[in-house]
């Protein structure tokens, strides 16, 4: 979480800041709803165990999109 915000931070206007931690923080509680049901869903479906592909899905998704955006955040030389 922190990062994320971190990253809202630095690529937000200083004018749209308020704004932009406010749809941060209500993304997180967003997902947090979405991947529970999700997993519910998908433990009565499959079972119990399956419902663990869904937050290795979305640490790997994380994982990718912490990359590409410490490779777009990054200075740059001159």
């Amino acid at each position: 979480m922190v990062t994320i915000f971190s990253i809202g931070s630095d690529v937000a206007p200083k004018h749209l800041m308020g704004t932009v931690m406010t749809l941060l923080a209500s993304g997180i509680v967003a997902g947090t709803a979405l991947g529970s049901s999700v997993a519910g869903l998908l433990a009565d479906a499959a079972g119990p165990s399956q419902a663990f592909l869904v937050p290795l899905c979305a640490a790997v998704v994380l994982l990718c999109l912490g990359f590409v955006s410490a490779w777009f955040l990054r200075p740059r030389e001159r």
